[in-house]
C-alpha cells in the first residue's frame, strides 16, 4: 500500500521535522530514516546535495514516494481522500 499526502500539506510537515527549532527526538529519527533509505535505495545523499531545509523537505517527499512506487505497491491512496477511496 502506498499512502500519498498532498505535497501542500506534506512538505510543511516535513520542514518541521528537519528544522532544528521544531524537531524533537522522534522527528529527527524520522528524517534520518528517510535520508538513510533514500541513499540506500536511490544513491542520493539529500543532506549533501540539498543544503536548504525547503529543498531537503521537497527532496524527501519526492524521493520517498519514488522508493515506494519502485516497490510496485498493490494500491495507492491519497491520505486526504482515503475514506472516499476505500
Amino acid at each position: 500500500m502506498h499512502y500519498v499526502r498532498n505535497p501542500q500539506n506534506a512538505i510543511p510537515s516535513i520542514l518541521m521535522q528537519i528544522d532544528e527549532t521544531y524537531a524533537r527526538g522522534i522527528e529527527k529519527q524520522a528524517s534520518r530514516y528517510i535520508y538513510k533509505n533514500v541513499e540506500q535505495h536511490l544513491g542520493i545523499n539529500i543532506e549533501k546535495i540539498y543544503v536548504d531545509n525547503l529543498e531537503q523537505a521537497i527532496a524527501s517527499y519526492l524521493f520517498w514516494n519514488q522508493i515506494i512506487e519502485n516497490s510496485q505497491p498493490v494500491a495507492t491512496f491519497k491520505v486526504e481522500s482515503c475514506q472516499s477511496e476505500v
